[in-house]
């Protein structure tokens, strides 16, 4: 699967609202794009930067149907080849965005600006920013250089310095269920996932881009026919063995449905067992210790 959807679903207006403030010069410098895990933020960003650099003609077709057809832009913005654009995530088995990364950030905006366009940095989840690098964002949010705009995605529940928010913008992209559904089934056709079928280890909470990303994971590690608990286990070893972050996120997110559908059979033993884990797994993540402790806790419920 690309990493970046080739078609903008469930945002149309407002990717045609943001697009207007920048024509009209009233885009604020830097804004807070907020909304669920997987509702996608990434896709409509770098949509809205691909639209940036397509000519007059493509950004005509581009009106009709929201698909970018010209798949190199996208793949250009995702490798960070385009001069104009940066692109902030966490790397590859690292735990945070480290403030190295912000100082990439710094000598980006220190160059002057190719033919003078404007400058777009996207930092992806910046939640996931360790506390030396969003003090170090701050001091650029404080005075951003100019003809320079700065997207911060962060998913809703998380939490980020309270002075880094209130020198954004919010925006929020929210979707409701029944949107979301839609779009997943146009999803499941696009990437070609109609073989999967276990789809009792979702609800009804979870969003489009987050169900695909976790059947993407569990059909290239051949255990989407396995259990709930069976695959919570996997995730979170993964996690141990090869410092898949990815792999820890997904943990989470099956293991809210795991005590979900277990709190409606006995709300007070699940309720103590669902805080015991999410200590534990926490404390997984910020110490690195066994993982088999929090295994332990989940066959107790099984």
């Amino acid at each position: 699967m690309i990493k970046t959807n080739s078609t903008l679903y469930g945002f149309n207006e407002k990717f045609k609202f943001i697009n207007h403030l920048l024509i009209n010069n009233q885009l604020p410098r830097s804004i807070i794009f907020n909304g669920e895990r997987g509702t996608g933020k990434r896709t409509f960003l770098f949509h809205f930067f691909a639209y940036l650099h397509l000519s007059k003609v493509e950004k005509i077709n581009y009106d009709n149907d929201f698909c970018i057809k010209n798949s190199k832009i996208l793949e250009r913005i995702c490798s960070n080849a385009l001069p104009n654009i940066k692109i902030i995530k966490k790397i590859e088995k690292s735990q945070d965005i480290t403030i190295d990364q912000i100082r990439e950030v710094i000598l980006f905006c220190s160059y002057e600006a190719f033919e003078k366009q404007p400058r777009y940095i996207l930092i992806q989840n910046v939640e996931n920013m360790n506390l030396n690098a969003s003090n170090a964002l701050l001091k650029i949010l404080e005075k951003p250089p100019a003809n320079t705009y700065f997207f911060l995605n962060k998913n809703s529940n998380s939490k980020i310095l309270s002075t880094i928010n209130s020198r954004c913008h919010n925006f929020n992209l929210k979707i409701n269920t029944l949107e979301s559904d839609l779009i997943f089934k146009k999803l499941v056709n696009q990437f070609d996932l109609k073989k999967f079928n276990n789809f009792n280890i979702f609800n009804s909470y979870d969003t489009h881009g987050s169900k695909i990303n976790r059947i993407s994971y569990l059909l290239k590690n051949r255990i989407d026919d396995s259990s709930l608990l069976e695959i919570i286990k996997f995730c979170l070893m993964d996690f141990k063995k090869n410092k898949n972050y990815e792999a820890f996120c997904f943990a989470g997110e099956f293991a809210k449905n795991f005590f979900r559908i277990r709190f409606e059979e006995n709300f007070k033993k699940t309720n103590f067992f669902y805080k015991l884990f999410v200590a534990n797994i926490e404390k997984n993540l910020k110490f690195n210790l066994d993982i088999n402790s929090t295994i332990q806790i989940l066959n107790k419920m099984s």
